[in-house]
């Protein structure tokens, strides 16, 4: 889970962020070129970004999108529940 203090605002703020940051690092591990590490190695990415739910929902709300995100796929970005990006 990362929390990003730059991402604090207003909800619809704070998703935009939040959203554009998961964005970039999809990005960033999609385009990377994991050869380097190991010949045809595959890495993939699933980010599940909530907003707007308090501290005794955060971890069960994250884990929920985080679930929803892998399970449509993998190598994608959900937002809150069943929004798949």
């Amino acid at each position: 889970m990362l929390l990003d203090p730059h991402t604090a605002g207003s909800a619809v703020a704070s998703e935009k962020a939040a959203v554009g940051l998961a964005l970039r690092i999809l990005d960033v591990v999609r385009t990377h070129d994991w050869d380097a590490l190991a010949s045809g190695l595959a890495i993939t990415v699933s980010v599940g970004v909530v907003s707007g739910v308090g501290p005794a929902d955060l971890l069960t709300s994250v884990s929920a999108a985080l679930h929803d995100a892998k399970e449509l796929g993998r190598d994608r970005l959900v937002i809150g529940a069943r929004t798949p990006v």
